[in-house]
């Protein structure tokens, strides 16, 4: 199993678990899953059937925040983005393209227990 795919199977902890809240700091995202939080450093978009809302459109901070409250299906990777599937419909895609890391952390996972952090030089 690659280093990525562990990390993977580690987010995969929220499962079940409701959006607690959404923080916005200057350089990343904080989304917070009862006891667990998900910092996301990279490009972050909102995927709805309606379609996908990205960082620099408007109403994705809304997009965001609507999912307060919602619980998580699923957890995994589609097209170099780690996803967080909502039970609505939704889901939240961050990225994890070489290009999109503005250092060497992408994504930190804190689980009470511990850190899971997805690095650029992570084997995929």
């Amino acid at each position: 199993m690659t280093t990525q795919a562990r990390n993977v199977q580690s987010v995969a902890q929220i499962v079940g678990q409701q959006l607690s809240s959404v923080a916005f700091n200057m350089d990343y995202l904080e989304l917070s899953f009862e006891s667990r939080i998900l910092t996301l450093l990279t490009p972050v978009s909102v995927h709805s059937p309606a379609g996908i809302v990205c960082q620099s459109d408007a109403g994705w901070r809304e997009a965001l925040c609507s999912r307060i409250g919602y619980s998580v299906s699923a957890v995994g990777m589609r097209d170099d983005h780690l996803c967080v599937d909502f039970d609505t419909g939704f889901s939240i895609a961050a990225s994890l393209r070489t290009e999109d890391y503005l250092g060497p952390e992408a994504i930190i996972f804190k689980d009470g227990s511990g850190l899971i952090v997805f690095r650029l030089d992570d084997d995929v």
